[in-house]
């Protein structure tokens, strides 16, 4: 969590998420909220819960019901 040093499969998830968001091109610059180029971005975790809208216990709590009810 949070290290500073990503490894694989981390570093490929980034970068896919980094550069096919909405509204991206082949000329855009990496959302910054996933460019591991950004030195600002030293949260990893907290962007990642953000985009899976897990702000909350109950966010979470319910997705993963949903999850293990389909199983």
């Amino acid at each position: 969590m949070d290290n500073e040093e990503l490894r694989e499969p981390s570093k490929t998830i980034f970068n896919f998420l980094a550069h096919n968001y909405t509204g991206a091109t082949e000329q855009s610059l990496g959302d910054p909220a996933f460019d591991l180029e950004n030195e600002v971005l030293i949260n990893f975790s907290s962007n990642i819960t953000a985009l899976l809208e897990w702000r909350n216990y109950e966010s979470y709590y319910s997705d993963m019901k949903s999850l293990i009810a389909a199983a």
